[in-house]
């Protein structure tokens, strides 16, 4: 009893810091703000005993075996620490390591890192305590610290381990400096630490929230190449990549996860029925839809893998459904509804049908929703009803965007329509909208398809001097324009900038060069190409 209440010390005693190692939370939120960095590391420092210690000299075994006792117990690790100071108890390693951990289980950080400043200018350093550091800046959001942190384990030497590695790459991950934690996870490897599950869900995480698609899929795909144990929440990271940006494989990698007995979080099943069989997605969605927070998500998926399929009856069924319950149906359900159906090759009563429900239900179209309508029209080559509904867009106050204006263009363009194509772009410009890679590759097509190689040429230059890339698709339309012109030597100039960048797996594109070859009598170099399909492509008719 009475050595409880020796050491039964209140939180009211102030910290007895160095005062330039004291940091109080309006100073760490301050330097948040401006990023000025903090003095993470002093000159030597004395250790001296408070003014008037309320206890004598403790033995420093005794301290920490108290602390030690007390390691489930922050507050009172903590108490113990403020009764070290004030005796002037010099603290070891392992001391210093227990109050930061209280502190840090408390968030409060500018005190944690204190007591990291302090046992650095006492001279106690150890790898222990600079990554509890890292944990507590990163917790703090000072990126920048974090970092010069890392380098001084670096300089000392004191060689970086998983957990050190894995704290600064997911520091950076939250931060978005997607290019430094890529850098550091291969300077991981080459010290040969393989990366660990956490180090590998806080990248994945940053490409995915950051929408670069491909570094994600490549991240995956690189994951699953190694024996990397996976955990739960890696599993689900992996697969909403995949649903995202690799549709065509999320089946194989939701089979494989499945296998090893993994869990998958509620919105990660939702985002995987409509690629389900029919039959796993209604028991998914029956075993969902009582649950009133996930009953719109599951129905609207299921909605989905049903149109997918082109059961289009069955999928108006369940918009009727969340209906009767009261689950309110948005503009995007339809522009999902006719964007899939487009792609199972409805026919035109299927999406005017599905126009009219969004109209009955007094919901009103969005531009998304416009733009999924006539992409159907461009799709049939209708070029009638497309003008009509884009006419009707100012009706509801919607302005044309991007993608409105690039459907447009190549209407005209398949119709060799010049002139509606030049109005509608020079009115795109007027409304200040940048054209894209796809705007300039159609107005070239468009051009090309007209017998005008003069006007298609000027295009392909603009799009040059816009520093706009060609994609497969453009080099495959600017190939078989300077063929048709009998520009040889054009379209062997791009052929020659398509193989340097790689892009060569397009099997129209392979066909274009063919045509190339053939017209220019190239006859060895048709021969060669038609080889090299041969492993990759079904052989063209010629």
């Amino acid at each position: 009893g009475m050595l409880l209440a020796r050491y039964r010390v209140r939180c009211r005693i102030t910290v007895s810091t160095p005062a330039s190692c004291r940091y109080s939370s309006a100073e760490v939120k301050a330097a948040e703000g401006n990023q000025k960095p903090l003095a993470l590391f002093p000159a030597a420092i004395s250790w001296k005993p408070t003014t008037t210690p309320r206890v004598k000299h403790e033995a420093l075994p005794t301290i920490k075996y108290k602390m030690l006792q007390a390691k489930n117990r922050p507050a009172r690790t903590i108490d113990l620490w403020k009764v070290l100071e004030e005796a002037g108890t010099r603290p070891n390693e392992e001391i210093c390591e227990y109050a930061m951990t209280a502190y840090f289980q408390l968030k409060k950080y500018d005190e944690a890192i204190s007591v990291f400043s302090n046992a650095y200018g006492l001279g106690i350093e150890s790898l222990r305590l600079y990554n509890l550091a890292l944990r507590v800046l990163r917790a703090m959001n000072r990126t920048r610290d974090a970092e010069a942190v890392f380098r001084k384990i670096v300089s000392k030497k004191l060689k970086p381990d998983v957990y050190s590695y894995s704290t600064i790459i997911s520091a950076l991950c939250d931060a978005k400096q997607l290019s430094k934690a890529r850098a550091l996870l291969e300077q991981m490897k080459k010290d040969d630490i393989p990366p660990n599950a956490v180090v590998y869900a806080a990248m994945l995480n940053g490409y995915y929230i950051s929408g670069r698609g491909d570094k994600a899929v490549a991240l995956v795909n690189e994951i699953q190449s190694t024996d990397l144990v996976l955990d739960n929440f890696l599993c689900n990271l992996m697969i909403m990549v995949y649903v995202k940006h690799q549709a065509d494989k999320v089946i194989a990698l939701y089979t494989k996860i499945q296998e090893k007995g993994h869990t998958l979080e509620t919105r990660t099943r939702i985002s995987l029925v409509p690629f389900l069989r029919v039959e796993e997605a209604e028991k998914i969605t029956e075993e969902l839809s009582s649950n009133t927070r996930w009953a719109g998500q599951v129905y609207r998926a299921f909605a989905t893998c049903l149109t997918k399929n082109k059961l289009y009856a069955r999928a108006k069924e369940v918009f009727v459904t969340m209906k009767e319950k009261e689950i309110s149906l948005t503009a995007e359900d339809f522009v999902t509804r006719i964007t899939l159906s487009t792609d199972s090759g409805a026919q035109e009563d299927v999406i005017v049908d599905l126009w009219n429900e969004m109209n009955e239900l007094e919901i009103v179209p969005t531009i998304r929703a416009f733009n999924a309508l006539l992409s159907f029209y461009l799709s049939v080559g209708d070029t009638k009803k497309a003008e009509h509904y884009f006419s009707h867009m100012s009706e509801y106050q919607l302005v044309p965007d991007l993608v409105t204006y690039n459907i447009m263009i190549s209407l005209a363009s398949k119709t060799a329509n010049v002139a509606r194509g030049e109005a509608l772009f020079s009115q795109m410009v007027s409304q200040k909208i940048e054209p894209d890679k796809f705007t300039y590759t159609t107005l070239v097509h468009m051009y090309s398809r007209s017998g005008m190689p003069g006007s298609a040429a000027e295009w392909h230059a603009k799009m040059e001097e816009a520093g706009i890339q060609p994609s497969n698709v453009t080099y495959t339309v600017l190939i078989g324009h300077y063929t048709r012109a009998n520009d040889i030597k054009s379209a062997e100039f791009l052929w020659a900038r398509a193989l340097k960048e790689e892009i060569t797996g397009d099997r129209i594109l392979y066909e274009a060069a063919l045509n190339m070859f053939n017209k220019a009598s190239y006859l060895d170099y048709a021969m060669e190409m038609v080889k090299e399909m041969e492993g990759t492509h079904s052989m063209c008719k010629y």
